[in-house]
Formats: C-alpha cells, structure tokens, sequence
C-alpha cells in the first residue's frame, strides 16, 4: 500500500554509488564509473567541482582541501549521492 511506495521514494533518494579510493590522498586520482552530471560539495553546501561525465572517470583531487565533501550525481532526475574524504 501508500507505506510502501513512501518508502520506495525515500529509498531512491538516497542511493548511493561508489567512489574509489575514498578516502583519498589529496592531488590522488579518484574513480568512479557512472554517468550523469557530477558535482562536488562541501559540508557547508559550497560546490568546488562539477562535471558532464559519461562512464568510466578520473578526478583529479589536486584541487580539493583536505576534509569531507558530497558529491552528487543527477542522471534523468535520479539523484544519487556519495560522501568522500580528501586526506
């Protein structure tokens, strides 16, 4: 019933995808393998990087401060999101 469905959309909200290596070494590549538009937040909400990508990726992190950022990945309105710490 009405619960179920609730809990489905709440659950696809929150999906998440995998970075790798995280953490990271600052100026360290970061990879992933997904496809949508790719941004990098910090904590406090500020976006640091963003980017088109479309498959297989390499992120330089050479541009990040060390602490924790979310990164979000919007593909045809899915909105998928992961946690990375720069070391």
């Amino acid at each position: 019933g009405a619960p179920v469905s609730g809990f489905n959309l709440i659950k696809s909200d929150a999906e998440t995808f995998t970075v790798y290596p995280n953490p990271v070494n600052q100026g360290n590549v970061l990879y992933l393998n997904e496809t949508g538009n790719l941004k990098i937040y910090t904590l406090q909400g500020s976006l640091v990087f963003e980017k088109e990508i479309n498959g297989a990726t390499r992120i330089s992190t050479s541009s990040l401060a060390q602490g924790s950022y979310i990164i979000k990945l919007t593909e045809n309105k899915i909105i998928k999101q992961a946690k990375l710490i720069v070391k």
